[in-house]
C-alpha cells in the first residue's frame, strides 16, 4: 500500500508530470489510430514485412529479403517487435501503429526522466510536451516506421552521453545506439556524431559501440547464413552505392547547404531547435549540439525533399526537442518586470498551440501528413477492394497490388514496381535477378491486377518500366471487373 505521508512535494510533482505526459499522449496518439493518418506505402510495406518476419518468412512481397538491400534496409529487431505486435493484433495495422505510439510515449518519459538532470524538471517537462505535441511527431509516431525507434535510441544515446563518462552512462548511451542499430542502418549518422563527441576518450569506445556492434553483427550473420555470401555482398554493395548516389544527387556542391537551410527554416519549431543547437555548442551541452548538427547535415545532404517526406528526419526529431530545453533554461534566467510574465512561462504557449491544432485536426478527421498526395486517399475504399479480392482468391493466387492494399490480401500481393523487375527491367536503376523472387511474379500468372491512387500518382510516373505493365494489360485485354473513385480491379482474361 502506498503511504502518501512519505511523499515529498518533489515526488508529487514528478508523478503529476508523468500523468500529464500520459494524458497528452492518450489524446493525441490513440484516437482513430488505425486510419489517421492515411496509410502510406513505406509504412504498409514495413508492417507487411514485419508480420511476415514473425511468421518465419524473410520476404519483401515477391522478393526474398536480406534486410540489407537498399530496397529494404530496415532492420530485424524493429521488424520482430512490430511484427509481434501485429501478430497479437490479428495482423492488423492498428497493432503496429500502437507499438509506434508507445515509442512516442516512451520518448516523452525518457525526455522527462533523463532530461531533468541536464536541464531541470520544468525544462525537461517542457521538452517532453514539445515532442509529444509537435505536428511531425504526432504524424509519424502514429505510423509504422523504424525511424521512430531510431529516434528514441538516438535520444537515449544523447542524454546518457551528455553526462560525464562512467560505466553506467556509457552503457546507457550504447544501449540507445543499439536500439537505433536494430532498426535502421541510418543509425550510423548518430554513431559518427557520438565518436566526434568522445574522440578524446577512447577508453569509452568499447562500451559505447559494443552493443550496436553485436546487433549489426547478428543481423549480418543470420542473413549470411540464410542467403549466402554472394547475395550479401551484392546487397551491401548496392546499399552503399545507393546512399552515396543519393548524396551526390541531392547534396552535391552548395545544394547540401541549401537543403539544410530549407529544412531548419521550414517552421517555427525547427528555427527554435536550430537556435537551441547553437546555444548547446559549449560546456556540458556540446554533445547535444554536435549530435544534432552532424545528423542534420548528413540527413539534408542525402535528401533534398526531407521537409515533405519527413520520416527520415524523425531519427533526430526527439533530440531536436531537447534543444528547446536550452532555450527554456536561458528563458528561466531572464528576470522580467512585474508587468510581464516570465519568458519561460510564455514559452508554454507553444506546446499548448501545438496540442490545440493537432487535437482539432484529429477530431475533425482531417489529420494529413505533408506527403498525403502519395498516401491512400480512402482507407475505407482500400478495405472494400481487399474484401472483394479475398472472396475470390486463395493463398496461392497472385495479385498485382500496391503496398497499401497488399498487406490486407489473402493471396500474394505484388507491387507493380516489383512486377516490372520480373521482366528484367530496372527500378531505381537496378535490376533484380530471377533467383531473388520467391514465386512467379509475372502479370500472366496473376489472377487480378489492381490500379489505385498511389500507382497512378507515383509508381507509374516514377519509373518508366511501369508503363510496360500497363501496355501488357491493354494488349492482353484485361477487363475491368470492379471500379471505385480511386481504385479499379482488372481480371486476367485467361482465368475468368
Amino acid at each position: 500500500m502506498i503511504n502518501l505521508r512519505n511523499w515529498t512535494s518533489k515526488d508529487l510533482n514528478a508523478y503529476i508530470g508523468c500523468a500529464l505526459i500520459f494524458l497528452v499522449w492518450s489524446i493525441l496518439y490513440l484516437p482513430s489510430l488505425r486510419t489517421l493518418p492515411s496509410w502510406y506505402g513505406d509504412e504498409t510495406m514495413t508492417f507487411k514485412v514485419s508480420c511476415d518476419f514473425v511468421r518465419g518468412e524473410s520476404s519483401y512481397y515477391a522478393w526474398w529479403n536480406t534486410f540489407w538491400s537498399a530496397r529494404y534496409p530496415y532492420q530485424k529487431i524493429y521488424a520482430w517487435i512490430c511484427g509481434t505486435f501485429g501478430m497479437a493484433g490479428g495482423y492488423d495495422i492498428l497493432a503496429g501503429r500502437f507499438f509506434n505510439a508507445l515509442l512516442a510515449l516512451s520518448g516523452g518519459f525518457v525526455i522527462y526522466g533523463l532530461g531533468s538532470n541536464p536541464f531541470g524538471k520544468k525544462a525537461a517537462l517542457f521538452c517532453s510536451f514539445i515532442f509529444l505535441t509537435y505536428y511531425e511527431s504526432v504524424i509519424h509516431f502514429r505510423m509504422c516506421y523504424p525511424h521512430n525507434a531510431v529516434g528514441i535510441g538516438v535520444l537515449m544515446m544523447t542524454l546518457f552521453s551528455m553526462n560525464s563518462s562512467s560505466l553506467k552512462n556509457d552503457i546507457g548511451a550504447g544501449v540507445g545506439l543499439a536500439i537505433a542499430a536494430g532498426s535502421h542502418p541510418i543509425f550510423i549518422y548518430a554513431a559518427l556524431a557520438l565518436l566526434i563527441c568522445r574522440i578524446n576518450n577512447p577508453k569509452s569506445w568499447l562500451i559505447l559501440y559494443l552493443p550496436s556492434s553485436i546487433v549489426v553483427s547478428a543481423s549480418l550473420i543470420t542473413s549470411y547464413l540464410r542467403f549466402g555470401k554472394t547475395w550479401m555482398q551484392e546487397d551491401l554493395s548496392y546499399l552503399g552505392s545507393w546512399y552515396l548516389s543519393m548524396g551526390n544527387t541531392n547534396g552535391s556542391g552548395s545544394q547540401g547547404f541549401i537543403n539544410f537551410l530549407n529544412f531548419v527554416f521550414q517552421d517555427f519549431f525547427h528555427i527554435g531547435a536550430l537556435l537551441g543547437v547553437i546555444l548547446s555548442l559549449k560546456k556540458r551541452y556540446y554533445h547535444l549540439g554536435i549530435i544534432s548538427l552532424v545528423c542534420l547535415v548528413l540527413l539534408t545532404k542525402n535528401r533534398a525533399n526531407l521537409t515533405v517526406f519527413y520520416y527520415q528526419a524523425v531519427i533526430i526529431l526527439p533530440t531536436l526537442c531537447l534543444c528547446w530545453g536550452r532555450l527554456y533554461q536561458i528563458a528561466e534566467r531572464y528576470k522580467s518586470s512585474l508587468k510581464f510574465p516570465p519568458i519561460a512561462m510564455i514559452l508554454w504557449i507553444i506546446p499548448l498551440i501545438f496540442f490545440a491544432e493537432n487535437s482539432l485536426s484529429l477530431f475533425s478527421n482531417k489529420f494529413y501528413p505533408k506527403d498525403h498526395y502519395w498516401a491512400t486517399q480512402s482507407c475505407e475504399e482500400v478495405e472494400t477492394v481487399a474484401a472483394w479480392l479475398n472472396e475470390r482468391t486463395t493463398q496461392d493466387d497472385t495479385i498485382m497490388a500496391n503496398e497499401n492494399l497488399a498487406w490486407l490480401l489473402k493471396g500474394h500481393g505484388i507491387p507493380i514496381l516489383q512486377m516490372v523487375t520480373w521482366y528484367g527491367l530496372p527500378t531505381y536503376s537496378a535490376t533484380v535477378p530471377r533467383e531473388r523472387f520467391r514465386f512467379d511474379a509475372s502479370l500472366e500468372t496473376a489472377k487480378y491486377a489492381v490500379l489505385g491512387d498511389i500507382d497512378l500518382r507515383w509508381a507509374i510516373g516514377a519509373e518508366p518500366g511501369a508503363s510496360t505493365i500497363i501496355k501488357k494489360l491493354q494488349d492482353q485485354q484485361w477487363p475491368t471487373v470492379w471500379q471505385g473513385p480511386n481504385y479499379m480491379i482488372l481480371a486476367n482474361p485467361k482465368r475468368l
